[in-house]
Formats: structure tokens, C-alpha cells, sequence
């Protein structure tokens, strides 16, 4: 027995039930709502980099703007072709479903790795050759650097679509020069800066495995 919610019934108060194997059909559909998990297909390229017990970041179709989390709770190696690629199913736990119900359809982010109170800069600041511009009203004019910059060589940690880990070469505070020609925006300067919360990193430097499915009862 389960406790859960009835979903479908298929049969009525007083309706005679028979064991006929021809006719025989469920009583009753009960969904087990206290965790929801859904299925994520991982890229052959990328599954070696996941395993059970990593953050899941969660978005959904019907919650624009919401963020949920959850925990890959079992990564399967039975993977399916199609196209010239092997995609491999992997589950994912709901840590809190809110109100998240069985059927909507979720896309999901894991963490493969993450950093918390270190130094980040905009990943569109991040130049070729590990290097950054950084804000020198006094510096030389250098090929390609733009007017009141200086040219900085950095060492890199973790990388996320958006931010970029520094572990040396600039220091709290310093402005650097982000390009935001790629998104038809002119060039800014942003203070480097602590990050206060995570940071996830995905495998080779580029972003964390992710995919979508709909939201199932466990």
C-alpha cells in the first residue's frame, strides 16, 4: 500500500469487479506526491562528468523567473542512439516541488562544481590569452587595448556561462573592461568583486550538462 493522491478512477461505488483477465484494468491511479523526479537525457560527452548526489538547478515552463533545485539520483548506462549521438538517462529528484505538479515540463542545469566568496569577473571581460583590461588612467597606449586600460594576465578557476573565477593577477576592486559586442550593447566597465553565492563550472570550462523532461510522481 501507498499513500498518495487518486489521479484517475476507473471504477464507481457498487460496480461489480470481475477477474476477467481479458477486461482487467487498473481501479485506480495514485501519483505519490511527496517527491517529484523527472528525467534529464546527458550528452555521451559529457555523462563521465555526472554522478548521483549533484545539484540540479531547475527552471520551469509555467514559472518564469522561478528557480528549484534538485539532486541527480541515479544515472543510468543504458543510453539510447539516435542521430550519430548516445544520450544517457539520468533522474532528478525535487528537493522542494513547490508547485511543481506531475506533467509540466522543467528544464534542468547540473552543478558539476561550484566556488562560493571568491573573486569573479563578467565572463565577457575575459580576453584571449587569459587576460584582462583593467581601468589605468596612467597606462601606456598598448596595441588593442583599449584607451585608459592596462593589459593583465590572469589564472583562472572555475568557468560558468556568465562569470569567470579569478584565482590571481587582479585584486578586489579593480574595473575591468567587459566586451559586450556580442550582444549589440557598447563596451562597460564592471568593479571586480566577491561572489557571494555559488558558482558552478561544467566540464571543460564550458556550461553544465542540462536538459528537460516532464515532472513525474516518484
Amino acid at each position: 500500500p501507498i499513500s498518495g493522491q487518486v489521479i484517475v478512477k476507473n471504477v464507481n461505488a457498487g460496480e461489480t469487479i470481475t477477474r476477467d483477465s481479458s477486461s482487467e484494468t487498473a481501479l485506480a491511479i495514485i501519483y505519490d506526491l511527496s517527491e517529484l523526479t523527472f528525467e534529464m537525457s546527458i550528452d555521451e560527452m559529457d555523462i563521465q562528468s555526472v554522478e548521483v548526489g549533484q545539484k540540479v538547478q531547475v527552471v520551469a515552463d509555467a514559472f518564469e523567473g522561478q528557480t528549484f533545485t534538485g539532486t541527480v539520483t541515479n544515472v543510468s548506462i543504458n543510453g539510447s542512439y539516435s542521430n550519430g549521438v548516445t544520450n544517457y538517462p539520468v533522474t532528478v529528484t525535487l528537493d522542494d516541488a513547490g508547485d511543481l505538479i506531475p506533467g509540466m515540463n522543467v528544464t534542468g542545469t547540473i552543478i558539476l562544481d561550484e566556488a562560493t566568496d571568491v573573486l569573479a569577473i563578467p565572463a565577457d571581460s575575459l580576453m584571449r590569452g587569459n587576460r584582462v583590461y583593467v581601468k589605468d588612467p596612467s597606462a601606456e597606449a598598448e596595441p588593442g587595448v583599449p584607451a585608459g586600460f592596462r593589459s593583465v594576465e590572469v589564472e583562472t578557476g572555475l568557468i560558468s556561462d556568465e562569470y569567470v573565477e579569478i584565482t590571481s593577477g587582479l585584486s578586489e576592486g579593480d574595473e575591468v573592461y567587459v566586451d559586450e559586442s556580442s550582444t549589440d550593447s557598447s563596451a562597460s566597465m564592471m568593479p571586480m568583486g566577491g561572489m557571494g553565492g555559488g558558482m558552478g563550472g561544467g566540464p571543460g570550462g564550458g556550461g553544465a550538462p542540462g536538459g528537460g523532461g516532464g515532472m513525474g510522481p516518484r
